[in-house]
């Protein structure tokens, strides 16, 4: 089945803001994660059970899965599959307190 795609607007922040982040502290590690991130966006919507399924209290019935970009452990890729599409909902670093990152 093939799925569309949608990133949704605070995901590309994310993606943003860890590029900026990054580019004042690792320069060359900011152009990475932002190519590693949309390969990985691009695997997931190729294959978007490959992720690992992740499970919140506040969320008890809702499937969400992520991935780590290629090459960078400590951020994740949160994403949710439905019938139709493949959304990717938020990037975020393993650090940040994930359950109420989504909550946002």
């Amino acid at each position: 089945m093939k799925r569309k795609l949608v990133i949704r607007p605070r995901a590309e922040l994310d993606l943003i803001g860890h590029c900026v982040y990054l580019a004042a502290h690792q320069p060359q590690s900011a152009a990475k994660l932002k190519i590693a991130a949309l390969s990985t966006i691009a695997d997931i919507k190729f294959n978007p059970r490959s992720g690992a399924t992740a499970s919140f209290q506040t969320f008890p019935d809702i499937e969400l899965r992520f991935r780590k970009p290629h090459g960078f452990k400590n951020y994740l890729i949160i994403y949710q599959v439905t019938d139709d599409n493949v959304v990717i909902l938020r990037i975020l670093h393993a650090s940040q307190d994930i359950e109420a990152a989504l909550r946002e």
